[in-house]
């Protein structure tokens, strides 16, 4: 797990309808089988973007203690073999303090 504060979240906005739902079906056509997220492709739910990259925040519906960015390549199958997308999971605690603290 890695810490909030390691990112800047000023760029960062949140998405809902159509926009999640698009972020969030090109996260599940990355996720391949040796994904650290793969068990939990199902659930994920993309709720935020960094409007200067392809960094994504997702959420797991079953628990929502823990958040995961994650950069989507845009390609149009998961890499079976390099582990990518990237990602990084942070507690929902941390976020939500940080992004408190710079209003």
């Amino acid at each position: 797990m890695v810490a909030a504060e390691d990112f800047d979240f000023s760029r960062w906005v949140p998405v809902s309808g159509d926009e999640a739902e698009r972020l969030t079906q090109q996260l599940k056509i990355e996720i391949g089988s040796a994904h650290v997220l793969f068990k939990a492709r199902d659930h994920l739910l993309v709720v935020a973007r960094d409007t200067a990259s392809d960094d994504v925040i997702a959420i797991d519906r079953r628990c929502n203690k823990e958040l995961f960015i994650i950069h989507l390549t845009w390609q149009q199958g998961p890499d079976l073999h390099s582990g990518f997308p990237s990602s990084a999971k942070i507690a929902a605690g941390e976020i939500l303090n940080l992004l408190q603290r710079k209003r």
